[in-house]
């Protein structure tokens, strides 16, 4: 818990700007407490589903390029489902259900966009290693893209980034 604090006092120093020390700190709450007690879900861990099947609401995240050009990321359904994948290209076509999380969690990542305002965020620069996010919905898909070793001066990209991955695999590895 002490660590928590800390971590908690250290984010909202440095990202107070971005989000209130309050809303930090309920995320990373959350984050602890889904880690723990985690939702069913109607699909199977491992099952394989076409991209376009999965909703209409929908954040994908991926790194890749490279020599092998190789990408993988993940993705989460605003119902909270949690998917994997991996592609020759940039565009996943097939999804893995890896995990469901709280809706508290997922509600989070997706007001986040909305809040930093991702609709308005311009960046298509690439490099040898790629990231991107992309939020597709009803009215559309909008992609951020940026070289993995010289992330965008765009606010919290590169860490919403990071902090989804690292909440999707934390949830998958707490139900094994």
């Amino acid at each position: 818990m002490f660590l928590l604090l800390k971590f908690c006092n250290f984010v909202s120093l440095h990202f107070a700007t971005m989000i209130s020390r309050v809303r930090i700190c309920i995320f990373i709450s959350v984050t602890v407490l889904s880690l723990s007690i985690l939702s069913c879900s109607g699909s199977k861990v491992g099952e394989h589903i076409p991209a376009t099947s999965v909703g209409k609401n929908l954040i994908v995240i991926g790194i890749g390029g490279g020599f092998s050009g190789f990408y993988d990321g993940f993705a989460l359904a605003e119902n909270g489902n949690a998917y994997s994948w991996r592609s020759m290209n940039d565009q996943p076509d097939t999804l893995i259900f890896v995990s469901n999380i709280p809706n508290d969690s997922s509600r989070f990542f997706f007001q986040y966009l909305e809040e930093i305002g991702f609709a308005s965020m311009v960046s298509n620069v690439g490099g040898n290693m790629n990231a991107f996010i992309e939020y597709q919905s009803g009215q559309g898909k909008h992609r951020v893209t940026w070289d993995q070793d010289n992330p965008p001066k765009l606010p919290g990209l590169s860490l919403f980034s990071s902090i989804l991955r690292k909440h999707i695999e934390r949830s998958v590895s707490a139900t094994k």
